[in-house]
């Protein structure tokens, strides 16, 4: 079975929360990491707690401790929108209009495996070469490695077909 399409910059957004989620899921020290939050936290609100305590009691200290609780809540806030403009213009400079993943996109699938081609290339890969399977509600995701996958979306004419091929052939 042949199939072209053309992926949009939404299904690399779908794809990156997927391996955001892989990644998470597999966290070999994910306990760890939970417990430094945790602590981290708990410094915050310890820091917080004994800041409320001095402007409670210090009465001529009020204005400065009002100045560096001031600074401390722009900074947060700083960091908080610069974290999602970061991230945002990750998303918007990750992929290439002229690249790979928004170029037209041919496959070609059969029993013994899965050919791609656009502009810059062509690559086939076995059945035996694909280490698992997931899914979404927009696209079909074949990953050849834990974080890298060919996305196949599920609007492609023969998607119920290729997707039963693929499920025979995939263990995951």
């Amino acid at each position: 079975m042949k199939a072209t399409f053309n992926l949009t910059p939404a299904d690399f957004k779908l794809l990156m929360a997927l391996l955001m989620q892989k990644t998470k899921r597999n966290a070999p020290y994910r306990p760890l990491w939970f417990t430094g939050e945790v602590f981290i936290w708990m410094l915050i609100g310890a820091g917080i707690s004994v800041f409320v305590k001095i402007y409670q009691h210090a009465e001529d200290l009020k204005p400065g401790l009002l100045l560096v609780a001031s600074v401390f809540a722009a900074a947060l806030i700083l960091r908080i929108i610069y974290f999602a403009a970061l991230r945002k213009m990750y998303l918007r400079r990750a992929i290439s209009p002229k690249g790979a993943f928004l170029s037209t996109q041919t496959i070609e699938a059969n029993t013994e495996g899965l050919l791609i081609e656009n502009d810059q290339g062509k690559s086939f890969t076995r059945w035996a070469g694909f280490l698992s399977l997931a899914e979404d509600k927009s696209n079909l995701y074949l990953f050849v490695d834990s974080l890298e996958a060919i996305v196949l979306p599920k609007t492609i004419p023969c998607i119920a077909e290729l997707t039963k091929l693929v499920k025979e052939n995939i263990s995951a």
